[in-house]
C-alpha cells in the first residue's frame, strides 16, 4: 500500500512538474489559452462613424438630417443621425441582402436615477436605401468602393416620446456586441451617445 501511494505521488509530482513549464511557455509567447467564438458580422469588415449629429428631423429622400440639437434638447422628439464608412467586405453582404440591411443597430437607453431600461426607437433606419432599384443603388455603392476602397451611407433612429432626463444610444452589431469608436488617446471603445432632455 505505501509503495502505491509513493508512486501516486511521484505521478502527481511528474505531471505537475511537467505543467508548470508548459503554461510559462504558453504564457510567455502569448498564445491564447483558448480562442472566444467571433459573431461573423464582426468579421464584415470595420463600420467607421465619420460623424453624427442630434437632430429634430431627417429627410427620407436625401437621407440627409435638418435642424440640429444642442444640449440640453427641449422637446419630446429626437433623432440620432450619423454618416458611417464601410468596408469592400460590407458592401458584399449588402448584395447578398434582400432588403439592404445593416448588419448593424441602434439601441436606445433611458436613465432612471440609478438604473438604465432599454427603449425601442420609434423611428429605426440602418438599411441602405435601394427603392432606386437595387441594382443601380448597390453598383453606386461598388464604384465608390473601387474609387476610395470605402463606401458611405447616413442612417438614422429616433424617439417621438421623449421624457426628461438622460438618454443613450448604442451602436452595436446585430449580435449585440459594440461597434468600435477611437478615443482622443488613439485607443477604442464602445459607441455610445449621450443626451439630455429638459422640458
Amino acid at each position: 500500500m505505501y509503495k502505491v501511494r509513493l508512486s501516486l505521488k511521484k505521478l502527481c509530482a511528474l505531471v505537475f512538474f511537467a505543467l508548470v513549464p508548459l503554461v510559462f511557455l504558453i504564457s510567455f509567447l502569448g498564445f491564447p489559452a483558448y480562442a472566444l467564438p467571433v459573431a461573423s458580422d464582426e468579421l464584415i469588415g470595420d463600420v467607421r462613424v465619420e460623424s453624427f449629429v442630434w437632430t429634430d428631423g431627417v429627410d427620407r429622400q436625401s437621407r440627409q438630417f435638418q435642424g440640429k440639437l444642442t444640449q440640453p434638447i427641449r422637446g419630446n422628439k429626437a433623432y440620432l443621425w450619423m454618416q458611417l464608412q464601410g468596408s469592400a467586405a460590407l458592401l458584399s453582404r449588402l448584395q447578398s441582402s434582400a432588403k439592404g440591411s445593416m448588419p448593424i443597430r441602434h439601441e436606445w437607453y433611458k436613465y432612471q436615477s440609478d438604473a438604465i431600461a432599454a427603449e425601442s426607437p420609434d423611428s429605426l433606419d440602418l438599411a441602405v436605401d435601394l427603392s432606386v432599384g437595387k441594382k443601380e443603388a448597390l453598383q453606386k455603392l461598388a464604384f465608390e468602393v473601387d474609387a476610395k476602397g470605402t463606401f458611405r451611407w447616413r442612417v438614422w433612429s429616433g424617439k417621438q416620446q421623449l421624457t426628461p432626463g438622460w438618454w443613450r444610444v448604442d451602436l452595436v452589431y446585430v449580435s449585440g456586441n459594440p461597434v468600435l469608436c477611437p478615443t482622443a488617446e488613439n485607443k477604442a471603445k464602445a459607441c455610445k451617445f449621450l443626451i439630455e432632455v429638459k422640458r
